[in-house]
């Protein structure tokens, strides 16, 4: 019994290693976002994003200079609620595990729940609000004045106050409950949950992006063009890099890399562990929003009508989407959707439109209808947006339809018609989740 059941787990190794070998085994159908792009629906919001606009589970939450909060449902592409503010926002909503917090010009902070409802509202007197963030641990208020004010998530009173010698611009990070932010002042500061620096990182110059932090390694471009990577745990700086330009968003990682766009309109690509270059891309524009990532690709807005899809490995395009006017913040991968945000100057009207892959068929026909019986006529099928295609040609005739090629990898067909009416010939495409199909009118008349 023991080598029958030795023979057939062999046998089955064996056959899993031929249809390997053979090509059989199927390929992976690609997820993320597909090109080419098309509009699949849009929701007008009065004004400009503030720069970022932030997904939590499914939900879009973005601020406008009009003074304006929205939450959209990013599956039903509607808005579910708003809140208004007279004095107008400052910053990006910050999202948390049950609620969330905007801060607006007059420096008031308000912390609503995730259906709208205000909780409380907390002024921030003798300072100027520059960031705000938030973590398990409480509300971040950076100001111009050089201060990180701590709140009490709960109730919005001020728990400490912590002084640097410039701006915080950036927003507070956590990291193994300490709680990182950086400052004009060129340091990156530690500090305890309750107030109390535990280290400060030298930058050397000005830090005006969020840095990163990944499993203690932390990633920051400072004012002076030089992007660095230090240690956290051993307090040291493993690699730094002289670059063209500034870097203008917070940075995005994966397992081996580490990307950001530098003020010379280029997005660089470098190794995590030595910081050497793996390749770079020039943009179309100035790119000043956050990325994003999406299954192996990285989607990089601009400040131009292009967004720009590249392949996270080697850097080479994956598709581009003219979007028709300016693009206004970051965009987010809400599968099945590219959400991104727009603005028309010239109508002074904001959008925030979702996109999804084109999926289509066309079929053509290498001569013109109507043709004699006996003619040999060629049809050819083109599909956009399916992954490993396959073409299945049919006839139809009145309420009559008959398969004439079977599903297969050609997308091709010759008819020889041998009795004169009125036809449609069709194509039915699919692959592993897509399905589509067409017809065209085609008649066949008597011989000469």
């Amino acid at each position: 019994m023991k080598k029958t059941k030795t023979t057939l787990i062999l046998a089955l190794n064996l056959l899993s290693l031929s249809c390997s070998l053979s090509g059989t085994r199927p390929s992976l159908y690609p997820g993320g976002v597909g090109f080419p792009l098309e509009e699949a629906g849009r929701v007008t919001i009065e004004g400009k994003i503030i720069r970022t606009m932030v997904e939590d589970e499914g939900k879009i939450y973005l601020a406008t200079d009009k003074g304006k909060l929205y939450c959209l449902d990013g599956k039903a592409q509607k808005v579910l609620w708003t809140h208004e503010s007279e004095a107008g926002f400052s910053c990006p909503p910050a999202v948390g595990k049950d609620r969330l917090f905007i801060l607006d010009h007059g420096g008031q902070i308000t912390c609503l729940d995730k259906g709208g409802n205000v909780r409380w509202k907390s002024k921030i007197e003798g300072h100027t609000p520059a960031s705000l963030g938030q973590n398990q641990y409480g509300v971040y208020v950076g100001t111009k004045e050089g201060s990180v004010l701590a709140l009490n998530p709960d109730s919005g009173e001020m728990v400490w106050n912590f002084a640097t010698g410039g701006a915080v611009v950036s927003e507070a990070l956590v990291w193994e409950g300490k709680i990182v932010f950086a400052s004009e002042d060129g340091n990156i500061y530690i500090l305890s949950p309750g107030g109390r620096v535990r280290n400060a990182v030298k930058v050397g110059s000005s830090v005006l992006v969020t840095p990163l932090i990944q499993n203690a390694r932390l990633y920051v471009g400072a004012e002076d063009s030089v992007f660095h990577c230090f240690d956290l745990r051993a307090q040291r700086r493993m690699w730094r890099i002289q670059l063209g330009g500034r870097i203008l968003a917070p940075p995005l990682t994966d397992e081996r890399h580490v990307f950001f766009v530098a003020s010379n309109c280029v997005l660089f690509c470098l190794n995590k562990k030595s910081g050497e270059i793996q390749w770079w891309r020039a943009l179309p524009s100035l790119g000043r929003y956050d990325l994003e990532s999406s299954d192996g690709k990285i989607v990089v807005p601009s400040s131009s009508p292009t967004l720009v899809c590249l392949d996270r490995k080697s850097g080479e395009k994956v598709g581009t989407y003219d979007a028709g006017s300016e693009l206004r913040s970051n965009a987010l991968w809400v599968d099945p959707y590219l959400v991104a945000s727009l603005y028309d100057q010239s109508e002074e009207r904001g959008s925030v439109v979702f996109l999804h892959r084109q999926v289509s068929v066309q079929l053509v026909a290498a001569l013109a209808s109507p043709q004699p019986v006996g003619t040999e006529i060629s049809f050819a099928a083109s599909a956009v947006g399916f992954y490993l295609p396959r073409y299945e040609f049919f006839l139809r005739q009145g309420g009559e339809r008959t398969v004439v090629q079977k599903g297969s990898e050609r997308n091709t067909w010759v008819w020889f018609p041998d009795k004169e009416g009125m036809y449609a010939v069709g194509v039915r495409v699919t692959d592993a989740k897509q399905e589509r199909e067409t017809e065209i009118p085609f008649e066949i008349i008597k011989g000469k």
